[in-house]
């Protein structure tokens, strides 16, 4: 499932393949969220859009990876910044989300990853680093924090 949650973006089709791109309004940037709780997924949408960026949202790693491995081969790069949940049930796992997109290219060293994680324990984050994560967001944040910390990341 993709959600574009970004009132100034839109969702165009290619008139060769009808493959379906994300065209996003030039000033915002695309933030990529990945979780399997709908709910969770709806409130950091809202987030990103409240902190003036455009939320590309999916319910499953294998959806995620895909759309950032077109977008890439299609010359459109990565998002500004990519979320994913660590622990997510069905499909590959966030972890390995974030070992696949670290594989894809060596310049997605530098794209922001980080875990969406409800326990921010010493051992999270260990896992979450050596996952392939920058490090974690955590999910009970305001959405004031969540702003915080997504304006210190994307840039």
């Amino acid at each position: 499932m993709l959600l574009i949650c970004c009132w100034a973006s839109r969702v165009a089709r290619c008139s060769h393949c009808d493959r379906r791109s994300i065209i996003a309004e030039p000033k915002k940037k695309k933030v990529l969220v990945v979780d399997d709780n709908p709910n969770d997924l709806f409130l950091f949408a809202r987030y990103i859009r409240k902190a003036g960026h455009c939320a590309v949202c999916f319910s499953t790693g294998l959806e995620a990876f895909a759309w950032i491995a077109k977008e890439f081969s299609e010359g459109h790069g990565f998002p500004a910044a990519i979320l994913v949940d660590r622990r997510m049930n069905g499909g590959i796992s966030g972890d390995e989300v974030a070992q696949r997109v670290r594989a894809i290219d060596p310049s997605a060293e530098f794209i922001p990853l980080f875990a969406l994680t409800s326990y921010l324990t010493d051992l999270n984050m260990k896992r979450a680093k050596d996952a392939g994560f920058d490090g974690c967001f955590k999910k009970t944040s305001s959405a004031e924090e969540f702003a915080a910390q997504l304006r210190m990341i994307v840039r």
